[in-house]
């Protein structure tokens, strides 16, 4: 009797029956790549923003957007490509890391920030600020870095104004 009334009740409701999927086992796996594909859509890479003030140091992964409080302006952490000599190398050239950017200021623009070998100060302006910045981490010869452990830490400044506290 109870079998029958759960039946029912799962029927009205249009749910599937765990019974209905075990004795079927072609359908549960139909069934788990619909809900899959329909869950996470090809192409969506979750994305997070965080927000900064004007003179404070953050830090970025790709795909991260920053958001710069009180100025209407969003970095975005695009790519990175990185050819400077490794730890543990000897190189002729100390090379360079790239790092691709995307800045929104009420339009767009994307920018290529360029850090060369072993230099710990770079800035570039854009407009009327000044993002001082680094690659991390720096490449050792026997450890490959993964695209997703790169980390641009950035600050962005006004030069004139005095940084928010």
């Amino acid at each position: 009797m109870k079998k029958q009334l759960l039946l029912k009740q799962v029927k009205q409701n249009n749910v599937f029956h765990v019974g209905y999927l075990k004795s079927r086992p072609a359908n549960a796996g139909l069934l788990f790549g619909f809900l899959t594909l329909l869950l996470f859509p090809a192409g969506c890479v979750p994305t997070s923003q965080l927000t900064a003030n004007l003179g404070q140091q953050f830090s970025l992964s790709i795909n991260q957007t920053a958001v710069i409080s009180g100025e209407n302006l969003r970095i975005k952490f695009l790519d990175v490509n990185d050819s400077r000599c490794p730890t543990g190398a000897t190189c002729i050239w100390a090379g360079e890391a790239r790092a691709e950017i995307q800045v929104r200021d009420g339009g767009a623009a994307n920018l290529t920030l360029v850090e060369h070998g072993y230099s710990a100060n770079n800035s570039q302006r854009y407009k009327a600020y000044e993002f001082s910045f680094q690659v991390q981490p720096y490449p050792a010869l026997a450890n490959p870095i993964a695209k997703a452990e790169y980390r641009l830490i950035l600050t962005v400044e006004k030069p004139g104004e005095a940084p928010v506290e």
